[in-house]
């Protein structure tokens, strides 16, 4: 039996990693959120590997009429795509176009890959976590990608504690403990609750990190 276990433990190491491709603007990239999802990933107790590439637009929508995202989805075999840059009115006052992110999350699910939406969190102060989502449902209902909601498990952080500090020092990006609360939530999103992830990154305490990680679980859209 302890053969069995070994033979199959190896099979799993052996495994291809899973393929994750990640679009996004600087709340994608600050703090490297892809990296991020892929220690988890690999801490989960699973066996499975996952390696990630990153692409960063400024918006989704700016990149009409341009085809390198468009080579890219087709370039190799994706396991998972997940966008994120939704023009989002800042003043909520204004409703952007979002026909170009509909195309995208259309061609990605094309593509084979199970396709995501990552809407970012809300700016410190703000109470917007709602507004965000509506943006982004506006890309989700037609083109059929998942949500992955970053501002509930945000939300949800704060209400446990109001003071816990998740923002950079603009009150928009996020620090370090803020980007590893949306990577957690990714992560529960793309792979549900099946492993139990340990990794805390550098900068953040096991205990800090553990408390994120238990606040991780947006509510069901």
């Amino acid at each position: 039996m302890a053969m069995i276990a070994a033979l199959l433990g190896l099979a799993l190491v052996n495994e291809e990693p899973m393929q994750a491709l990640f679009v996004g603007n600087s709340h994608t990239t600050v703090n490297d959120v892809p990296n991020l999802v892929k220690s988890l990933v690999q801490s989960d107790g699973t066996g499975r590997r996952l390696e990630v590439t990153t692409r960063g637009v400024a918006f989704l929508e700016d990149h009409q009429g341009r085809t390198e995202l468009d080579q890219i989805f087709t370039s190799k075999k994706w396991d998972f795509i997940v966008l994120q840059g939704a023009k989002v009115s800042s003043s909520h006052k204004y409703r952007y176009a979002q026909t170009e992110g509909i195309r995208l999350a259309k061609l990605a699910a094309k593509s084979g890959a199970k396709t995501f939406l990552f809407a970012e969190w809300p700016r410190k102060n703000w109470s917007e976590t709602d507004y965000i989502l509506g943006v982004y449902k506006e890309i989700s209902e037609p083109s059929g990608a998942t949500l992955i909601p970053v501002g509930q498990s945000f939300d949800r952080a704060l209400k446990a504690n109001s003071r816990a500090n998740l923002w950079a020092g603009d009150g928009n990006h996020a620090n370090l403990a803020g980007s590893y609360l949306a990577a957690t939530t990714i992560y529960r999103v793309l792979f549900g609750n099946e492993g139990k992830p340990s990794f805390a990154p550098r900068g953040l305490s096991v205990g800090e990190a553990e408390w994120l990680r238990g606040h991780s679980k947006p509510k069901t859209l």
